[in-house]
């Protein structure tokens, strides 16, 4: 649960050093994200997030807070007018303009009581006069203004939810006293003590601790695993999963057969723990026993999972090996009673290549034979029914993919020029043929005709380059709307998907598959972002952004851009987020505009360890944003950590309004625009 509304001021106080201004910033951020519609407790939230900004240097980030602050104080219910000259005199000191205001003046006292004045409807200046007062008449009296005010402005039952935990704390003093969890147990207490090191509820720092000592110290390899399997149920529960355990577990298995590792799996897999179901699949079973007799070879990496949307019975392990300074990816598909779908090999056949230069996969039964063909097909080296000692010597003796190159034949040798002949008359020359049309031109006309996608199919199929479809249909497309638009870019997006490469990264096709589905609920190119196509013009949590998406345009935002992940500019400036980009995908980022104010809005749903470490990377463009995150307190305590500054706002459904509000406060960017 978030922490109540507190007396942000009295923290503030008590804050005197930058860590602890930086504790209570994610403090703030993370009550806000859950309470959007107490706008009294947000301007006291804003005022105390800017006051924060401020101290520790962020200029830009208190600016910002400011500015929303002045929007909130002319939200209903209103701030009083010195309370809003105070603000914008806050904002000037802010912006230069002119030094720091002085304190608003107190205002002058009312001789009705707080009761008289809720009843004559003044509710504003009746929790004004009720700042301070713990009596319990006057919390009852709180609660009447706070419910009342809720079936004006249609939020009752959230205000319900909020009063009802809010006068438990009150009421039920036992229960709220109780200490809070703390992220300990016993196996982890074992495991710090081991690491010489204090265990983080961060992912990535728990990782590099495990993955560093384990490097000094392989021998302990069963003991920290079993440890760290343990504390991971202790602290997240039987239904967390631990995908990036894998790597330890395999060693602890193969250093020490039957240890403790061994035990703590079966007793965990007694108690249907997540965390260790993917330990009793063959294929990871199957490592295990072939790297007990590894010979001259390190594990550099153990990963369950080739691409993003492979179904989750039938993962692909993969393992990183090395061997004489060279890297070499072994791949082990599991056999199942039914044989592989065409879509899942085509996928393998296109995605392990680009894994690893060295590759081999290990394939065995017939439900896997048309990957193994498949394979055989692309250049790859593929084993059945293999021993262990078959498998090494294929790693050993495998060499780097075949890398097609474009090669031009050899000129040969220009025979002599015979004398011309003699000039005859001009005769009637014979009509030339008309030229063939180019492939923009044979679009536009597919386009214009209402053409089928398989005719848009063989279209596309003139294109050298993919990226000239959208210069070629942008402008066609512009002219049409709702059910038009839609259906047009459907078939289009549907094609260039059936054409293009599995690798290519096409982004404006994620553009315009957005504005198409947004013009047209439910549609076809709705369907191709939930459906058919979401592996290329898709990520998770694309029903939230359609939402965000149509709101954003009711209010007269323009849609530029979608991005997933991070840009083409920013991965060229920056080497680490080529690398992440894949991983980063589940990370929404619409870049709009309205009256000259550009910004971004964020959707992110969640990350794995590897595109988390990305975000710090993306957050540091100057660019305004409000950050969307669904309600997940950790999800939510993860990201006010990485970006302790932004804008965040938790979905738990609708929030659209919260997220134009958050808007509100952008300030002009493009040069010229209209104020």
């Amino acid at each position: 649960m978030f922490p109540t509304p507190m007396n942000w001021t009295a923290r503030l106080e008590q804050a005197q050093d930058a860590e602890s201004r930086t504790a209570l910033l994610a403090a703030i951020n993370q009550w806000r994200a859950a309470n959007l519609t107490d706008v009294p407790e947000l301007r006291a939230a804003a005022f105390a997030l800017s006051a924060l900004h401020a101290e520790l240097g962020q200029r830009e980030a208190a600016l910002r807070e400011t500015q929303s602050l002045l929007s909130l104080c002319q939200t209903p219910p209103e701030a009083s007018r010195n309370e809003v000259k105070h603000v914008r005199g806050l904002l000037e000191a802010l912006e230069g303009r002119k030094g720091a205001p002085s304190a608003p003046r107190e205002r002058k006292s009312d001789e009705r009581t707080p009761a008289q004045l809720a009843a004559e409807g003044m509710t504003r200046r009746a929790l004004e006069a009720l700042k301070g007062s713990d009596a319990p008449e006057d919390e009852l009296l709180r609660v009447w203004i706070e419910l009342s005010n809720a079936r004006r402005s249609g939020g009752l039952e959230r205000t319900v939810d909020r009063l009802l935990h809010r006068l438990g704390e009150r009421l039920l003093p036992p229960v709220e006293e109780a200490p809070a969890p703390v992220h300990r147990s016993a196996a982890g207490e074992a495991l710090e003590a081991i690491l010489g090191t204090s265990l983080t509820d961060k992912l990535q720092a728990r990782i590099r601790a495990l993955e560093n000592h384990l490097q000094e110290h392989p021998e302990q390899a069963d003991k920290v695993a079993s440890l760290a399997l343990q504390h991971h149920v202790d602290v997240d529960g039987l239904h967390k999963p631990a995908p990036w355990l894998a790597g330890t577990v395999v060693r602890a298995m193969v250093a020490a057969p039957g240890g403790e590792t061994a035990a703590t799996l079966e007793r965990l897999q007694r108690r249907k723990a997540f965390a260790v179901t993917l330990y009793e699949e063959w294929a990871f079973q199957r490592a295990v026993r072939l790297l007990r007799g590894a010979s001259g070879w390190d594990l550099n990496a153990l990963r369950r999972g080739a691409y993003r949307e492979e179904p989750g019975s039938r993962r692909t392990w993969t393992l990183r090996l090395s061997h004489e300074f060279n890297e070499r990816m072994l791949a082990i598909a599991a056999p199942t009673e039914e044989v592989m779908d065409t879509k899942q090999v085509r996928a393998l056949v296109a995605r392990l290549p680009q894994l690893a230069e060295r590759l081999v996969v290990l394939a065995p039964g017939a439900s896997l034979l048309p990957l193994r063909e498949a394979l055989v097909h692309a250049g790859v080296t593929v084993l059945d029914d293999a021993d262990d000692a078959a498998i090494w010597t294929a790693l050993t003796e495998v060499q780097p993919g075949p890398v097609v190159q474009e090669t031009r034949p050899e000129r040969e040798p220009r025979a002599p020029k015979e004398p011309r002949a003699p000039k005859e008359p001009r005769a009637a020359e014979a009509p030339q043929e008309p030229r063939k049309p180019m492939p923009g031109q044979l679009l536009r006309e597919a386009l214009q005709a209402g053409a089928s996608v398989e005719d848009l199919t063989e279209v596309l199929r003139g294109f050298s380059r993919f990226h000239h479809v959208f210069a070629q249909s942008r402008r066609f497309l512009a002219e049409l709307e709702g059910e038009a638009l839609d259906l047009a870019t459907a078939k289009l997006l549907t094609a260039l998907h059936r054409v293009a490469p599995p690798t290519l990264h096409l982004p404006e096709g994620g553009t315009m598959a957005l504005r198409a589905a947004s013009a047209a609920p439910g549609g076809h190119t709705e369907a191709l972002l939930l459906g058919e196509g979401a592996e290329r013009w898709s990520a998770q949590g694309a029903e939230v952004v359609l939402t965000l998406n149509r709101a954003l345009a009711l209010a007269g935002w323009e849609l530029l851009r979608v991005h997933q992940g991070p840009t083409g500019k920013e991965r060229k400036a920056e080497p680490a987020l080529a690398t992440l980009h894949d991983e980063a995908r589940n990370l929404w980022r619409l870049a709009v505009r309205k009256d000259g104010r550009e910004g971004e809005v964020w959707y992110l749903s969640d990350l794995p360890p590897e595109g988390r470490a990305a975000l710090p990377l993306i957050l540091m463009a100057p660019t305004q944003r409000v950050v969307v995150v669904p309600l997940d307190p950790a999800l939510l305590e993860w990201f006010s950590g990485v970006g302790p500054g932004e804008t965040l706002i938790g979905w738990s459904g609708d929030e659209s309004e919260g997220v134009l509000e958050a808007m509100a406060s952008w300030v002009e960017t493009a040069p010229g625009a209209d104020a």
